[in-house]
């Protein structure tokens, strides 16, 4: 990444060589090594996928009610999970690495270890299913939502698997993440608004209109201050929440946005949708820096490496692809 911040910087001073990695304007042509898929697929398609600590390894789902484990720099399966556990659209991991939440079909989330596969711990959600999940970066709590009216939060210390607190929502969640100070939560909801909440409160203490289309995924910072929200008509928009403020709209026609993640630093940001593309923004100058395509009919998922050099992305045809970056 400090060469492609080193590439910017050089655009800006100078205004791009015609041999400039990252142009806007004319991306120039991948090379066969910057892309490589992996070696096995999911069937039916891929739903999640995401480095690892330490970006070795890395992780995905599938509609094949798979999840498997893979080595990055030789893209081989290194372990396989098999069951309906394992078919998730979302994924939070513990401060430790070794520990994930994620929510199942029948509406549970099972909180289970990356190396051996056993859950840990499993809490009973919503019938109408939970798609999004999270976890404090203190280790303490866990949080889910989806398609009914509440945002469940478990207490992780607690013996009991029963629900610590319930949230009430006026509408289906799309993302949710804890604030930095763990005392809170924020939600995208699929209206378009996002609204926050204290852990003793049930009630919001604040909703605002974040974008004016209906949410269909949505991405936040690592430390809880911004957010990606993206729409069905390809409208993405980078949001202030501590000031409840819009920041700008990264500008690219996109269609239908699926797959969106910040990158570590939060400097840059993926996104990838319904046309079949997935593309890498530089998000406080608002623009595109370079794109590539995927292989099936969208893109499902998007993830950065720890060191934010290489970027891995699912496809609906069940593929995974790494990205290199640099």
């Amino acid at each position: 990444m400090k060469i492609l911040l080193a590439v910017l910087s050089l655009a800006v001073a100078c205004g791009p060589p015609k041999s400039a990695m990252y142009s806007q304007a004319a991306p120039p042509a991948l090379q066969k090594y910057d892309l490589r898929v992996f070696s096995g697929r999911h069937a039916n398609g891929a739903l999640v996928v995401s480095f690892l600590l330490g970006g070795k390894q890395a992780i995905s789902s599938g509609v094949d009610d798979t999840a498997r484990i893979w080595n990055v720099p030789s893209g081989t399966e290194a372990k396989k999970y098999s069951g309906k556990q394992f078919h998730f659209q979302s994924i939070a991991f513990s401060a430790s690495g070794d520990l994930a939440l994620t929510p199942a079909p029948d509406g549970s989330v099972s909180y289970w270890n990356i190396e051996t596969g056993q859950t840990q711990r499993k809490f009973s959600g919503s019938a109408n299913g939970l798609g999004a999940v999270a976890l404090s970066s203190d280790g303490k709590w866990a949080a889910a939502g989806g398609q009914d009216t509440s945002i469940y939060v478990w207490d992780l210390s607690a013996t009991a698997a029963s629900s610590s607190r319930r949230l009430d929502v006026d509408g289906a969640v799309v993302q949710l993440a804890f604030h930095s100070s763990n005392q809170g939560i924020s939600a995208v909801l699929g209206d378009g608004r996002l609204c926050e909440w204290t852990r003793d409160h049930a009630k919001p203490v604040r909703c605002s209109t974040a974008i004016s289309e209906p949410a269909s995924h949505a991405a936040f910072s690592a430390d809880g201050h911004r957010a990606l929200i993206g729409s069905s008509y390809g409208t993405l928009v980078l949001w202030d929440v501590d000031r409840a403020a819009e920041i700008r709209k990264l500008e690219g026609s996109q269609g239908d946005i699926v797959a969106l993640a910040f990158s570590p630093t939060g400097n840059f940001a993926l996104s990838g949708g319904a046309d079949k593309t997935v593309r890498l923004w530089d998000v406080d100058a608002g623009r595109q820096i370079s794109s590539t395509r995927a292989t099936g009919d969208y893109v499902s998922s998007v993830a950065f490496a720890p060191d934010e050099n290489a970027a891995l992305f699912g496809s609906s045809d069940g593929s995974i692809t790494l990205w290199q970056l640099k």
